[in-house]
């Protein structure tokens, strides 16, 4: 029998809202309901990759629906990690994390604009955005 290798993910993807602000004919997401993640989710998230990562980079994939409708949400998700990097001793928790976003980018709420800059001016956190430009106006709402 092989020994089995302990899995330490380094990438978490939340899914931080399943509403859109749009309706691309093309997209598998058609609730237009906006239940968003859970507090409870974000902190069992944050410590799957904080106690798997120690020393190493970690991921948030940042999707949904639309994450930009959850700004709430992401917010207390940015506070919850950069609090730690300012408060817990360094060699417990990654080097890094990044957050990922995948956004239409339609609107962007002041409270996650809020959450970008407090990504940006900390030393252990950094994050990226990617977006669509595929959906015609006429597909949206």
């Amino acid at each position: 029998m092989k020994n089995k290798k302990e899995v330490k993910p380094s990438t978490v993807c939340l899914l931080m809202s399943e509403g859109c602000n749009l309706a691309c004919t093309y997209c598998f997401e058609t609730t237009k309901a906006n239940k968003k993640i859970s507090l409870d989710v974000l902190e069992a998230s944050w410590t799957i990759l904080k106690n798997n990562n120690k020393q190493k980079q970690a991921t948030f994939m940042i999707f949904g629906g639309e994450p930009t409708l959850a700004p709430d949400e992401f917010l207390e998700l940015v506070n919850l990690v950069s609090s730690e990097f300012n408060s817990s001793k360094k060699e417990e928790l990654p080097t890094s994390v990044l957050f990922s976003i995948v956004t239409n980018v339609v609107t962007l709420p002041l409270k996650f604009k809020h959450a970008l800059k407090l990504i940006n001016d900390h030393p252990n956190l950094d994050f990226n955005i990617q977006f669509s430009t595929s959906c015609h106006e006429e597909e949206h709402n």
